[in-house]
């Protein structure tokens, strides 16, 4: 079975409680609250967690509970970015009325305890971590590292063997978790398969020259095509079939972020992440100086699929074509008809792209900066899940479809993105997407003062790794309708 947590932070100032008769009907923590809290705010709201209080006990709710009442109220919380959608997603945690209704007549009835005995058992969460039982396997990363007090780190890389000896496994869930929550800024979690000869050394890959000098591999050649991996990971292709975008497992694959709101992954039931012996487990760290010395050994928690394995997961971003304010600026080569409509962008040169995405920077001040991409579905696959992904000038994010047929659906949109609590959305009920399929995503950026994040609006904004640059990812989560494993 999967197991999914809910995640819930609330944040507010605390008011002081007035004094209301009791009645009868009056709600009471022990009978009534603790059960909504349990279910909807426990995951993040217990001790060393990332939420700014515990909400465990009813010592510890109470003297929060006018916050509470004002936060589910006004629906801030639990955190929720949905707006419009034709989606149902399991994750979904907002409230229903009737839990909003209790709370609210339980502060305005003066929060009274009740009794001991209605207080049902408080969830479980073994070794502290999300998921309510012990990874299968943990995984540290190999060094502690020192974070000095200095303005930036860049992104590093530190790289740990799969611990396991036994043939491939498959990730069904994981976890991510920093040893010190004050430093780390976000961790990036992959699998990755180096090159033949490469040498791991405190975590750092190194190869030999000519010269028989040791020297750092860079990172990017552990980015390895589907051809080079083993057969295991390779997905068959019918004779004459063309190596796909959609199938490509590839030598580096994405497992699961830590940010804001997330740091967490899981999949349905026999779906899973393959990886192998002699691959390496690749922690992308993200520090955040403090002003003084700190240290850090994050870790990660993997729970493996039992029972019938079914299907590979895949995640892969809709980036094919791109346009940028209805200009396009990357993707196969426009038609007579994009260039008749002015649709193809006069300033993309060699000069002003950013070799990271492709992506023209952000001008200062510019409010609405619109990134549409594309990616064409060359097979029947089924989306399980979303996370789109960008940073600090991240204002609204949009999904779409358009049929074979030429039918467009709007998927869902966040109308209110959030950099500093990121949400993956997470299906109900599979959804199929046919071959021949487009797939849309938009992302809108706000480069303006009136963004309270924005660092400096009067800067071009370029698209790259750091929280200060940019990037515009709409990932998508699925299985592959032609694979069927065999245990």
């Amino acid at each position: 079975m999967r197991l999914r947590p809910a995640v819930v932070v609330f944040a507010g100032v605390v008011g002081f409680l007035w004094s209301s008769p009791v009645t009868a009907q009056t709600p009471t923590f022990s009978k009534d609250v603790a059960p909504i809290l349990y279910k909807n705010c426990s995951q993040c709201h217990r001790p060393n967690e990332v939420a700014p209080m515990s909400l465990m006990t009813y010592d510890e709710v109470r003297p929060w509970a006018r916050s509470i009442k004002s936060k589910v109220v006004k629906k801030e919380m639990p955190p929720w970015g949905v707006g419009r959608s034709t989606l149902d997603f399991s994750n979904d945690r907002r409230m229903s009325d009737k839990e909003i209704a209790t709370l609210v007549a339980w502060v305005d009835g003066g929060a009274p305890r009740g009794r001991d005995a209605d207080l049902p058992s408080p969830p479980s969460y073994p070794g502290g971590w999300k998921f309510n039982v012990e990874p299968d396997v943990v995984v540290k990363m190999p060094v502690e590292f020192k974070v000095e007090p200095r303005s930036e780190y860049p992104m590093l890389d530190f790289y740990v063997p799969v611990p396991w000896t036994d043939g491939m496994k498959l990730i069904q869930m994981s976890e991510a978790r920093p040893s010190n929550k004050a430093v780390v800024h976000h961790i990036t979690v992959s699998l990755v398969t180096f090159p033949p000869g490469t040498e791991v050394i405190d975590g750092q890959p190194f190869t030999t020259d000519a010269s028989g000098k040791k020297v750092p591999l860079d990172r990017r050649l552990a980015r390895i095509t589907e051809q080079r991996l083993p057969a295991e990971l390779q997905i068959p292709r019918e004779p004459g079939e063309k190596p796909d975008r959609l199938s490509s497992v590839g030598g580096f694959t994405t497992l699961l972020a830590y940010v804001a709101g997330r740091g967490f992954d899981d999949h349905p039931d026999g779906v899973g992440t393959p990886a192998l012996p002699g691959q390496y487990i690749n922690f992308n760290m993200h520090y955040t100086p403090t002003g003084r010395v700190e240290y850090d050994r994050s870790e990660v928690g993997f729970w493996f699929v039992k029972g019938e394995p079914k299907k590979f997961h895949f995640r892969t971003p809709i980036n094919e074509r791109q346009a940028v304010n209805g200009k396009i600026v990357r993707g196969e080569i426009p038609d007579a008809a994009d260039v008749e409509a002015g649709r193809v962008s006069q300033g993309a040169t060699a000069a002003t792209i950013s070799a990271f995405s492709g992506l023209p920077p952000i001008p200062p001040h510019e409010a609405n900066f619109t990134v549409t991409s594309e990616l064409k579905i060359t097979q029947d696959i089924t989306i399980n899940g979303f996370y789109p992904h960008m940073h600090v000038r991240g204002k609204s994010a949009e999904y779409k479809i358009v049929f074979p047929d030429g039918r467009e659906q709007l998927l869902f949109d966040v109308p209110r993105y959030r950099f500093d609590w990121q949400e993956r959305y997470v299906l109900a009920a599979p959804l199929k997407i046919p071959n021949g399929s487009l797939l849309k995503y938009k992302g809108v950026f706000d480069n303006s003062a009136e963004n309270p994040l924005n660092p400096n609006p009067d800067k071009e904004v370029y698209w790259s790794e750091q929280s200060w640059d940019e990037m515009s990812l709409g990932w998508i989560e699925y299985t592959l309708d032609k694979q069927k494993l065999k245990k």
